[in-house]
Parts: C-alpha cells; structure tokens; sequence
C-alpha cells in the first residue's frame, strides 16, 4: 500500500490541471530511485490522466461549496475509483505491451492500491486542507 497515491486525486482536485503535470512528473522522479525503466512512460501518462480525470469529474460533478458532507465524500469516492481505474488502465496496458508483465496482475494491484489510498486518505486531507487552500487563492477553479 503506498499512501502517495492519494496525491494524484487529491491535487487534481484542489489544484487542477496543473497537479496533473505535477502527479506525472512527480511520478517519474519517484521512479529514478529504484522502478525506472520502460514502464515510466506509461506511468507518467497513467499519473497524468489519474489527476486529470479527477479535476475533470470533480468540477462537473460539484457546483456547490465544498463541505465533503456524505453526498460530496460518495461523489468523492466515486472519483477516486474512477482516476484509479484510468490510471490502472493506462499502466497495465503499456506494461503489458512492453512485456513486463501480465496486464491484469498489474492493473488489479494499481487499480485497488490507488482506489482505497485515495478514497481513505483523500476524504480525510480535503476536509483538513481545503479550506486553507482556498484562503490562500491557489485553489483551482476552472473558470477563473
């Protein structure tokens, strides 16, 4: 289980399209200390899209003030899995590909580790620095 995971979701949501630069390449520095390889492609594109996708869904699906009562933390979790499910995707696919390894063994480990860090950790950090966040006018808002 690897808690970083909660990032791309996380900061895809407060900080938009730019988090998803940042979860790609984050991602891929991460990768320098001990995964790098091939594979770092489909991860950077992986980490990108999860972020994305979450920013994306977020703003669509959330109109109103950001409370996280059970409606917007549901919405949340539904978003969580979604980012976790597009990243998964992306990875095992072009692992697969690459020939490193068998595309459902990756994709179920990446899906249900990204899945649950996000879902988990993301509900609990978005209560704690949403709010702080918005004070300082960095939080994302896709129309200005």
């Amino acid at each position: 289980m690897r808690p970083a995971n909660v990032i791309p979701v996380l900061f895809g949501i407060l900080f938009g399209p730019a988090a998803a630069w940042g979860s790609a390449i984050g991602n891929l520095i991460a990768d320098f200390f001990g995964t790098l390889s091939p594979g770092s492609a489909f991860g950077f594109v992986g980490n990108f899209f999860a972020s994305y996708t979450a920013c994306k869904l977020w703003h669509l699906m959330v109109k109103d003030a950001v409370t996280m009562d059970l409606r917007q933390s549901g919405i949340f979790i539904l978003i969580s899995i979604a980012a976790s499910f597009v990243c998964a995707l992306i990875i095992g696919f072009g692992v697969q590909l690459l020939g490193m390894a068998p595309f459902m063994v990756l994709f179920t480990i990446i899906f249900i580790n990204n899945s649950l860090m996000s879902s988990i950790l993301g509900i609990l950090l978005i209560k704690v620095l949403y709010k702080r966040i918005e004070s300082t006018g960095l939080l994302y808002t896709p129309h200005g």
